[in-house]
Parts: C-alpha cells; sequence; structure tokens
C-alpha cells in the first residue's frame, strides 16, 4: 500500500465541502461551471488540470470581470 494514500484515504477537508467556500469562492465556482460545464471540487483545483485552457480561460477572465467587480 501507498503509505502517502493512507493518510488521505476517507478523509475530507472543509475545502471539499462547498457549503464551507467563502462566497466569492461559491460564485467563482459557479462561473467555473458555466465555462467548463462541471464546478471545481475545491477552491484549490487547477483550471487547465480540468479540462480548461487558454480560451476558455480569457471567457472566464471576461466573466469575473462582468460579474464580480
Amino acid at each position: 500500500t501507498d503509505p502517502a494514500a493512507a493518510g488521505s484515504a476517507g478523509t475530507e477537508s472543509a475545502a471539499d465541502d462547498p457549503a464551507d467556500w467563502t462566497d466569492r469562492e461559491r460564485a467563482v465556482a459557479a462561473l467555473w461551471r458555466d465555462v467548463l460545464g462541471h464546478a471545481p471540487a475545491t477552491p484549490d483545483d487547477d483550471f487547465f488540470e480540468q479540462g480548461g485552457h487558454s480560451l476558455l480561460a480569457a471567457r472566464l477572465h471576461r466573466l469575473v470581470r462582468e460579474r464580480l467587480d
């Protein structure tokens, strides 16, 4: 077995529960869902590792500026 994996098995951090996210994190997650078709699992998820690319990043940036500034 992998000792590193064993330490995290079955545990969830507070960041895994959207109810524990800040209002800003939930708002950005909603925009992320609009752009990628799914919300991040945690506020620390990497946009590009979750299927984003430069054109989608530009769209997300525009939405953040329009809706959250």
